[in-house]
């Protein structure tokens, strides 16, 4: 949260995207010196290599730009551009869900949730003055809706060009595991694919798209916190389903010598207790390690 901002983390208004960035570089950049020219992550990589003079490789494509110029105290020359940021759950984006498209005087967002992987309905789009109104306090989409036609095309073409990198373009990239190289591997939460129809909670649950280097088996150790009643584990990995008994108060659960074969490969695990239903273990569970014998 940015005191003073509108929004807060996951937000795409500035309390949640809003960041300072401090540049340390007694030899170029003088105390106190600042700019609000609008700038992003993408701009980091090409201010490096402008000021280690470096030139970039012909075959790299570079969105962002340098921003040395702004460090030395340069007036800024360069024309107008916009600068997209859009966050939200699910496995690849939506049109319009959740974004920011901003230039330097102007910013049209979609405030429609982080926490969702969609929305229902038609986008209800927000213009603001960012010159003249700097905490998003008054809507002009209305008044200048040829601004919003305009931001909104260019948002367009930016989720065009990023969604056609390669053929499966928001295809998971696939975890190794079974390599001398990272062994064990630990899973958590942060890299799963989100089990469909199960709203993104403490409890919801994924699965893990894996590839097994080598044939071989496998140990593998959930951990969770501890549970107070007798629950039985349910392990999907290598084209078998396994299962183990908790008892009380246990904090981990382990299967030993699960054989996989060579290639793509998934895992999943949940808890049930008796005869209630499955209770996703993802959300209960610190990590999952694999060791590769």
């Amino acid at each position: 949260y940015v005191a003073g901002m509108r929004g807060m983390k996951s937000e795409v208004y500035e309390g949640g995207i809003h960041s300072p960035f401090f540049v340390h570089w007694p030899a170029v950049v003088k105390p106190g010196r600042s700019s609000d020219r609008i700038a992003a992550h993408i701009d980091v990589l090409p201010t490096i290599l402008g000021a280690c003079g470096v030139s970039k490789p012909q075959n790299l494509k570079l969105d962002g730009r340098s921003l040395l110029p702004l460090l030395k105290g340069q007036r800024d020359t360069v024309s107008d551009r916009t600068i997209v940021i859009q966050s939200h759950r699910g496995d690849k984006p939506v049109l319009y869900h959740n974004f920011a498209a901003r230039s330097q005087r102007w910013k049209l967002l979609h405030a429609s949730g982080f926490g969702k992987e969609s929305f229902e309905g038609e986008p209800k789009f927000e213009l603001y003055d960012m010159e003249n109104d700097p905490l998003e306090t008054r809507d002009v989409s209305k008044e200048h809706p040829e601004i919003v036609e305009r931001m909104r095309k260019a948002y367009e073409e930016w989720f065009n060009d990023v969604s056609a990198t390669r053929s499966d373009n928001y295809a998971p990239p696939r975890i190794y595991i079974g390599t001398p190289y990272e062994n064990p591997v630990v899973l958590t939460r942060q890299n799963w694919r989100h089990v469909k129809g199960i709203p993104w909670a403490r409890d919801s649950n994924g699965y893990w798209e894996l590839y097994s280097a080598e044939s071989g088996a496998y140990d593998i150790r959930l951990r969770f916190p501890p549970q107070e009643n007798k629950w039985k584990a349910r392990l999907e990995f290598g084209g078998k389903t396994l299962t183990r008994s908790i008892p009380e108060n246990a904090s981990e659960c382990v299967f030993e010598s699960v054989g996989a074969g060579k290639g793509d490969t998934r895992l999943m695990a949940t808890l049930s207790a008796g005869n209630q239903s499955k209770r996703p273990l993802a959300g209960r569970c610190d990590s999952k390690v694999i060791h590769w014998r």
